[in-house]
């Protein structure tokens, strides 16, 4: 598991490659999240779609892409794609944790897409790298700050406060 430490200039940084991978492929919109559906950035994502429902649906989907792929006993799944009438999906792996998705409409445009999506992958990679940081390693300010809350709250209800019940 790792933690990320997003600072404005992370997601600005992030926005940007989503951004030029969506102006390369010709995309409408670009979503990078993590499998649990937490979006890490994302690019002119339509406001008639609720960010965190899709979020949750595209990775779901990606998991049981994955999980399928476990039981025909095949090496998981790296690219998915969906294509409907108006809009198409297409997703990629990034690394173990997360990955990239792209709505766009022409179908023809289905090489367009992969190929730019290839060409942004180890940027976004090294981008995430850069704010990753290792279970059991350095935590982020915010969780740090948590801890050190809860430990408060903790010494604050001892159990000599809290009688015999315990």
């Amino acid at each position: 598991m790792r933690h990320l430490e997003l600072r404005a200039g992370d997601a600005e940084s992030l926005e940007a490659e989503l951004r030029t991978l969506s102006a390369r492929a010709g995309a409408e919109a670009v979503v990078l999240l993590d499998m649990s559906g937490v979006v890490l950035s994302s690019f002119r994502v339509p406001d008639k779609i609720d960010g965190l429902q899709f979020a949750a649906l595209l990775s779901s989907n990606f998991a049981a892409t994955e999980e399928l792929s476990r039981h025909l006993g095949v090496t998981a799944f790296k690219v998915m794609y969906h294509e409907g009438r108006k809009q198409n999906l297409y997703f990629e792996k990034v690394d173990e944790e997360t990955v990239l998705v792209v709505l766009f409409k022409d179908s023809n445009a289905m090489g367009r897409v992969r190929l730019f999506c290839e060409k942004s992958v180890p940027e976004v990679i090294r981008l995430l790298r850069a704010v990753t940081r290792a279970a059991g390693g350095a935590a982020p300010s915010q969780a740090r700050a948590a801890a050190a809350a809860l430990a408060d709250v903790a010494r604050a209800i001892s159990p000599a406060r809290l009688g015999n019940g315990v």
